[in-house]
């Protein structure tokens, strides 16, 4: 009898478990929590049930506006990592790095931190409540309030517009938020709901409505080595400083407004032009410096190269393999590529610009054979959030 029964819920929960498609990915992830809580009342013992329920609560948490909402779907992550490790002797996959950082057990903390240490671990997703509905000024109502957008990545504010006067990094248009690369996030903890300024993917300022800003964050950058073909070269490049630029010579050559891969219906003004074997064929070419600005945002500046047929870019396939490798690598906030001589070869380095608090850019090393572009190395500096007390 007893084997008979546990072989109906196993089936019971077989077909609870079917309707519900990919329960840790689902579009509709509280349907999913339902059913699988279902199932597991009715097959306790079944450890892939469990398992399904861990990550449905866990892809579920972004979705929710409220911290307790939120809380009450990290414990029951938790809860559920828990059952499938007693039930199987195993940690399952990505549990222990959520053991570590959850809402649940981060609730007792203080809220600069909180913000901190989930953007550190790449997960802030989990913590925001962009899509609302949210009590922005902590009166105990639901505010009708909303993040409104700029075209082109130009920046965030909150709409209706009034409520962009209660915090001063949207009071001013002049500062951080309303630059390129800034967005700004709903941000409820415990019984308080904040707003998060976000400057290039990491947490800038935090404030409160009528408290002002509670605190800011700094940036400690260290080098990562993330592409590494020729150690040497590779640690030179993280360690040693500047590499040998190949001399570039002012030229007179007419500006252009010119559709080219790496500036799509931009203007481009040529500084210089050095002449080098780019492509290690044993012929040197003419290779163009410009500057190039975005006429759709006036924001997005880039300083590239491109090979020189005469005074205007040369169409073959080697030049365009070129500009597609810089667009890869360069941003409007600043980017340099320019060409290096190390050896007896010329490289072309990409020198990733200005950043929020970076005061050494991250830099790559490509190598030209032929039409064929390669990464050499890559030197990416990468943050730690510190919070700190408002200037």
């Amino acid at each position: 009898m007893a084997s008979r029964t546990r072989w109906s819920a196993a089936i019971t929960a077989a077909a609870l478990l079917a309707s519900v498609a990919s329960p840790g990915t689902s579009s509709e992830p509280q349907k999913s929590i339902d059913v699988l809580k279902k199932a597991v009342e009715v097959a306790p013992d079944d450890p892939a049930l469990r398992l399904h329920l861990a990550e449905a609560a866990q892809n579920a948490i972004w979705r929710q506006a409220a911290f307790a909402a939120k809380r009450d779907l990290a414990q029951l992550a938790l809860d559920s990592y828990a059952a499938y490790r007693t039930l199987t002797g195993q940690e399952a996959p990505g549990a222990a790095e959520f053991n570590a950082l959850n809402i649940a057990g981060a609730a007792s903390g203080d809220v600069c931190s909180y913000v901190a240490a989930f953007y550190n671990h790449g997960r802030q997703e989990e913590i925001f409540a962009d899509r609302g509905p949210v009590d922005i000024d902590n009166d105990g109502r639901i505010d009708d309030v909303s993040i409104g957008s700029m075209a082109m990545g130009g920046g965030q504010w909150i709409e209706p517009e009034e409520w962009n006067e209660k915090f001063s990094f949207l009071a001013d248009e002049d500062i951080t938020p309303y630059s390129r690369h800034s967005l700004i996030h709903f941000l409820p903890f415990q019984s308080t709901t904040y707003l998060l300024s976000e400057v290039e993917g990491g947490p800038a300022s935090l404030e409160q409505v009528n408290a002002g800003t509670i605190c800011e964050f700094t940036w400690q950058y260290a080098p990562a080595l993330t592409v590494d073909a020729d150690p040497t070269l590779c640690a030179r490049l993280r360690d040693a400083g500047p590499l040998p630029e190949v001399p570039v010579t002012p030229e007179s050559i007419p500006a252009l407004d010119i559709d080219m891969d790496i500036a799509p219906s931009g203007h481009i003004d040529f500084t210089g032009v050095a002449t080098a074997d780019i492509d290690g064929g044993g012929q040197s070419a003419r290779v163009g410096y410009f500057e190039f600005t975005n006429t759709a945002s006036a924001s997005c500046h880039v300083f590239g190269i491109t090979l020189l047929d005469g005074n205007v870019p040369e169409n073959s396939s080697r030049n365009r393999t070129l500009q597609a490798a810089q667009k890869q690598a360069l941003d409007c906030i600043g980017s340099k590529t320019f060409l290096v001589r190390v050896g007896d070869r010329v490289l072309i380095e990409v020198n990733g610009g200005r950043g929020y608090q970076r005061p050494v850019p991250p830099r790559s090393l490509l190598r030209m054979t032929g039409d064929k572009v390669e990464t050499v190395c890559q030197v990416d500096q990468r943050p730690t959030y510190v919070p700190a007390s408002p200037q």
